[in-house]
């Protein structure tokens, strides 16, 4: 059985090899990232695993991956890239790579959640123009975070902003328990909540979760956070939430469109912070996603 990782770029590849053990299935290593969508089937010639990390996977492209029968997927947003039900149904199974960044994301969200507070981003960007911005901070001692969801991300996040002295109330769908936090309606979360920030994986159910009525019931000034996915939230209603001053500022890594072009709404607002998808690059997790990956192909291997 071979397999092909598909869009490795110079890191990532580098850790991989690193990580190759005698004995480890055939797997080759593609060294671009920025391929296409319709490259695949040129580049899996045949292989029966395609590990990527960040290129769509459209179901009329994978009937014409012939061979190909599993999917490793570099992280856990795979229905960002392909439809896993609609591969099923041609006989490939996705693979997801859970927990490997939890630290990693969580500290650019407390990263992006003081940036905004503080509005560094924005004074930087005013004072490299030559001008002296001397904004009105928000101080986040006291404050109330509130966190939609709560896995292993929002859970590094609360113990850090625990430690730094803030109150931290969460909603989630299952029933949770932390050290700390306070589990509340999620309508009470979005009214007391100084800083609102998501931590939902994106499916049917979340896609356009944070709805303009939602954004509605937030705290007139809070922060908003997104390190999750971009479709969570409604995009035009948060433009135009944090245009009127509704939300005070947005901490934004992730977006509707990636790479988010550089005439987008969002790049003509003073009062967001923006980084391109970035939470989870760190040199510790991509150790950790690439050994979760080489165990993803050692176990399809041995069936």
């Amino acid at each position: 059985m071979r397999g092909v990782f598909v869009d490795a770029n110079d890191s990532l590849a580098e850790i991989f090899e690193r990580q190759r053990r005698d004995g480890d299935p055939d797997v080759k290593v593609h060294l671009d990232p920025n391929i296409k969508a319709e490259d695949w089937p040129s580049i899996l010639g045949g292989a029966e695993i395609g590990v990527v990390d960040h290129t769509a996977l459209p179901t009329a492209v994978a009937k014409q991956c012939t061979g190909l029968k599993h999917v490793v997927f570099l992280g856990t947003g795979a229905r960002s890239y392909m439809n896993p039900e609609e591969l099923a149904e041609l006989g490939i199974a996705v693979h997801l790579i859970k927990g490997y960044g939890d630290t990693a994301v969580a500290e650019a969200a407390i990263a992006l959640m003081w940036a905004s507070a503080r509005v560094i981003p924005w004074m930087d960007r005013e004072m490299r123009a030559g001008n002296w911005l001397r904004e009105d901070a928000m101080q986040l001692t006291g404050k109330t975070l509130g966190l939609i969801g709560f896995g292993g991300i929002a859970a590094e996040v609360a113990r850090i902003a625990l430690g730094s002295g803030m109150k931290v109330i969460a909603w989630n769908r299952s029933k949770k328990s932390f050290p700390g936090v306070e589990f509340v309606s999620l309508d009470k979360l979005l009214a007391d909540s100084h800083v609102v920030s998501i931590h939902l994986l994106l499916n049917d159910e979340t896609r356009g979760f944070l709805s303009r009525e939602k954004i509605a019931a937030m705290r007139k000034g809070a922060i908003l956070v997104n390190t999750a996915r971009g479709a969570i939230v409604d995009e035009q209603a948060m433009i135009d939430a944090l245009k009127s001053g509704h939300i005070r500022h947005a901490g934004l890594d992730v977006y509707n469109i990636e790479p988010l072009p550089k005439d987008h709404p969002l790049t003509k607002i003073s009062n967001v912070t923006l980084s391109a998808h970035s939470a989870f690059r760190t040199p510790e997790a991509s150790e950790n996603l690439i050994h979760a990956a080489w165990e993803h192909c050692r176990r399809i291997v041995r069936g």
